[in-house]
């Protein structure tokens, strides 16, 4: 007998920071006894699409919210004819304030939006700010739970408001399992063409405005004329790869940038691979694989418009403001080379066990709110 049936609206099913939490912890809310079907935007077999499936979970899909008429009338259909839920959680953003109301209209009591940003991807035009205004009106009203993955993103999504009044910050936590078995593989670097005396900087995330290439190519060039063994590696792809790989290829450190595409061994690299993790974003919500570097004892030098939920292990993480040039970060970046004993601890996996980026603590919290024991 299931507790709840339970709706996560969440557009894909492919490598990101919200995809891989949810594909870690729909098999534990089925272990929980939940029913957890997951709507999607698309018709592709993603990444996590085979893993959804064999953990238990439906996988249903409509248009995307762009298709406006039409996303709205088949969100309608699948609340009407694959429900009743009793649970819908989104974790689209702007267009959470749709699905809210179609929610509310459905029937289902509970109604949560999942803030996983601090800022709007897109331009900020005149018809985009309309849209976000009415969107946030939308699901301020017809949420039940503000939730957010940080007090940053709950705050940008929501409002001051709204998220001082009843927020609540569920992490995008971490399953730890594959970091508890790894051991180091000295010779993990050669697939790539990787000496072992390299020095490697690594860096995981989609080719997209957010995670700011441009500039994490210029600070390696910058990486390069201090120390000439730097090698970049690159874990990801995304709809700006062509031209970053343009970039790289102006840089004239191409040989020395290796692009590997999407992986699903990041741990296994970031231990054995990376000895420092760069992170210039624009904008985050949380920054999830910079706790994963954390978790793998792998310093890590980072924008500071990162949230500092971020900062599992104040001790290894540098922020840099991105108004400093490329040759700044180049000096920090490459500072961590010689760290003493006092910036990297002894078992960095444990201190990230013991702290809320643990996914065993997320499902805690998920399961007193659907539960209807959180704060309400």
């Amino acid at each position: 007998m299931y507790n709840s049936r339970i709706l996560h609206v969440i557009g894909g099913l492919g490598r990101g920071g919200a995809e891989t939490w949810l594909a870690q912890v729909l098999p534990r809310l089925v272990e929980l006894g939940y029913q957890v079907d997951t709507l999607v935007f698309n018709n592709q077999t993603e990444a996590y699409t085979k893993s959804v499936i064999r953990a238990g979970g439906r996988i249903l899909r409509i248009s995307p919210p762009s298709v406006k008429g039409r996303f709205i009338r088949e969100l309608k259909g699948v609340l009407s004819s694959e429900g009743p839920f009793d649970v819908v959680h989104s974790h689209v953003w702007l267009a959470s304030g749709i699905v809210m109301c179609l929610a509310k209209q459905a029937g289902v009591k509970m109604r949560i939006t999942h803030s996983r940003n601090t800022s709007d991807k897109h331009a900020r035009s005149l018809p985009r700010r309309i849209y976000a205004t009415t969107m946030r009106s939308m699901l301020n009203r017809y949420a039940t739970h503000a939730v957010g993955i940080t007090e940053a993103a709950g705050e940008s999504l929501f409002g001051t408001r709204r998220w001082a009044s009843d927020g609540i910050v569920i992490p995008t936590a971490l399953d730890l399992n594959p970091f508890r078995t790894l051991s180091v593989e000295k010779s993990a670097g050669e697939e790539f063409g990787i000496k072992p005396e390299a020095f490697v900087v690594g860096h995981v995330g989609s080719f997209s405005e957010q995670k700011n290439h441009v500039a994490l190519i210029r600070i390696f060039a910058a990486l390069k004329n201090i120390n000439p063994q730097s090698v970049l590696l690159l874990v990801g792809s995304g709809p700006l790869e062509k031209m970053v790989r343009r970039e790289a290829a102006e840089s004239g450190y191409e040989e020395d940038i290796k692009f590997v595409g999407p992986r699903d061994d990041v741990p296994r690299l970031m231990k054995s691979v990376m000895d420092a993790f760069l992170f210039p974003s624009k904008w985050e919500g949380l920054g999830r694989v910079i706790v994963e570097a954390q978790a793998a004892g792998v310093p890590c030098i980072i924008s500071d418009v990162v949230p500092r939920d971020a900062d599992v292990i104040p001790s290894m993480v540098w922020r840099v403001s991105l108004d400093e040039p490329p040759e700044r970060w180049a000096h920090i970046v490459n500072s961590v080379q010689n760290l003493g004993s006092e910036h990297l601890p002894r078992s960095p996996l444990a201190i990230v066990e013991d702290s809320a980026m643990n996914i065993e603590n997320t499902i805690h919290l998920l399961d007193q709110l659907y539960k209807g024991v959180a704060q309400s």
